[in-house]
Parts: C-alpha cells; sequence; structure tokens
C-alpha cells in the first residue's frame, strides 16, 4: 500500500488510511508553498 494510489485500496487498514491522508496532506501542504 506504499506510493501512488495503494493507500487507497488498503482503506481497511487505519494505519494505511492516516497514512495516506499524511502523505497527501504534506504534497498539498508542500505544492501550496
Amino acid at each position: 500500500p506504499f506510493g501512488g494510489e495503494g493507500w487507497i485500496v488498503s482503506v481497511d487498514d487505519l494505519d494505511d488510511i492516516i497514512g495516506g491522508h499524511v502523505w497527501l496532506g504534506s504534497i498539498c501542504i508542500l505544492g501550496g508553498i
């Protein structure tokens, strides 16, 4: 579930969901800067 949209497939795992949101959030923050 690492990289790309792999984390979306493993939405059953809370850690993957949190990890995905954190990863996407970081990209959005870095992109905003």
